[in-house]
């Protein structure tokens, strides 16, 4: 019968001669610890962070001239809101109609400055459906649009005419807040609706 293989092993590991060091030990000693590379700085910055840098700062400049832009157009708005609370206020109540039909104009020529030369002395229906074509004005109630449409007209130099001012102020101030802003190309199709001949 063959020995086992646990037979032919020795019991105890095997040891160096007495007086020399043990190899493995030898070994060990040798091993150090593995070179780890230094930290990534932030400096200099990869093409990604480059990228994603001049990405945020044109945004951000774009962000900023185009609310410029926006105060800069809206401004004539607020002046013109501030000057009709001032002719609420302030004018005697004969004078108010004529008074807001002339910032009504005003308004409507610092937002539409291209038309100045060509519509600027537009009155009556012609000078009404530029208003009503400029603005939802059909969201009022029919008495507010009326009284825009006796001030815009020759209604208001009728003797005996009576304009209910609150309403003439409220259609105002709709106009005024809420009219639509236009290229010169998209005026076209409006103006040549409102004032035939004149464009």
């Amino acid at each position: 019968m063959l020995p086992s293989l646990a037979q032919l092993l020795p019991q105890q590991p095997l040891q160096p001669p007495q007086g020399q060091p043990d190899p493995v030990q030898q070994l060990l000693a040798q091993l150090h610890d593995p070179a780890l590379p230094d930290a990534i700085g932030l400096w200099p910055l990869a093409i990604g962070w480059w990228l994603a840098l001049f990405i945020g700062v044109t945004a951000i400049t774009i962000l900023v001239i185009k609310t410029v832009q926006h105060k800069k157009r809206s401004l004539y708005r607020k002046l013109a809101l501030a000057e009709l609370n001032n002719i609420q206020h302030n004018e005697p109540a004969h004078k108010q109609i004529f008074a807001i039909n002339s910032l009504l104009k005003r308004a409507f020529f610092s937002a539409y400055p291209s038309l100045r030369n060509e519509m600027g002395g537009t009155y009556g229906e012609h000078w009404k459906a530029l208003l009503f074509n400029t603005c939802a004005l059909h969201k009022l109630t029919i008495e507010e649009q009326g009284a825009l449409i006796h001030i815009t007209g020759e209604a208001k130099y009728q003797p005996g005419t009576t304009i209910e001012l609150s309403r003439v102020i409220k259609a105002s101030r709709f106009w005024i807040k809420h009219h639509k802003t236009y290229s010169t190309a998209q005026l076209k199709p409006i103006t040549e609706r409102c004032l035939p001949g004149a464009v």
